[in-house]
């Protein structure tokens, strides 16, 4: 990740590591890009896909100019994480450094090494300006749960025997995969990957909650917005999988239950952010 030189934006350096990510934090006319240049949630994003993608490290260049302000942020990103941080200090270390550092199991090196592990490399294409419009998939058809009448309605994770429900997509929507990839905020991306492979509407991404996605980002419970004696499992296709996980690990991020919705402002003003990071990314909706 190379920090973006001379900004004082709070929450530049969680960008800079987006984009190191392949993400692209789009602006709509709404103003729903807006949560990027906040904080809080640009670092819960940040949080959300490092876990999901399995990355193991990050290579911060010119750390050196960094403020500590910054430089604590990088390091509650490995602690929260457990990324292997390496920062690349161009000068001598500070006694600022050395302070920050006392008590961090770490050592200094002259040679750059690669840390070890089995993370993923991303290798997102940026999106294109001209890029073509792109149909929504057919609907994975999903499986009926059963359920007893008044008894609660259990999510996802519950029901091991519904491991392989339905037949998944193909994976061959590779166009479609790379574009969803490039959507900056775990929810934005997993609540459009949702509707595009189940064909649900807004009235069901909202009853969808943090237990109704697998962990494994495998499969996803849709609610019937009547009656939950109609819900349904959605064996997702295998390039859903990490986009539907970072959902999980933001929701796990924040300080609602599990059993709270998962896409509460996504829902909002009948999906209107939904329709907005469709539309830019050319993919249209189903109806």
């Amino acid at each position: 990740m190379d920090p973006t030189p001379a900004t004082t934006a709070p929450a530049a350096l969680a960008q800079d590591v987006l984009h190191a990510l392949g993400k692209t934090c789009f602006g709509t006319p709404a103003g729903n890009g807006a949560w990027a240049d906040s904080l809080t949630p640009a670092w819960m994003a940040v949080r959300a896909w490092i876990l999901a993608l399995h990355i193991s490290g990050l290579t911060v260049t010119r750390a050196h100019r960094l403020t500590e302000h910054r430089l604590r942020q990088l390091l509650h990103l490995r602690e929260h994480t457990g990324i292997h941080l390496t920062l690349l200090w161009h000068t001598r270390p500070t006694p600022t450094l050395r302070q920050l550092l006392a008590g961090i199991d770490h050592h200094t090196t002259r040679t750059l090494t690669t840390p070890t592990g089995t993370g993923t490399t991303t290798d997102r294409r940026p999106p294109r300006m001209s890029f073509p419009w792109l149909d929504p998939p057919q609907s994975l058809p999903g499986l009926a749960v059963p359920r007893a009448r008044r008894s609660p309605c259990q999510g996802v994770e519950p029901l091991p025997r519904l491991a392989r429900p339905g037949t998944p997509a193909s994976d061959g929507h590779a166009e479609l995969a790379d574009r969803l990839h490039t959507l900056a905020h775990p929810l934005h991306a997993a609540a459009l990957t949702t509707t595009l492979l189940t064909g649900a509407g807004p009235a069901r991404l909202a009853l969808i909650r943090g237990t109704d996605v697998h962990p494994d980002g495998t499969h996803v419970k849709v609610h019937d917005p009547h009656t939950h004696h109609r819900c349904r499992i959605h064996a997702l296709p295998a390039w859903a999988h990490t986009l539907i996980t970072a959902a999980h690990h933001h929701h796990q991020d924040t300080s609602r239950p599990p059993t709270s919705a998962l896409y509460p402002l996504i829902t909002a003003r009948d999906a209107a952010t939904l329709t907005e990071h469709a539309t830019s990314i050319h993919i249209r909706l189903p109806h």
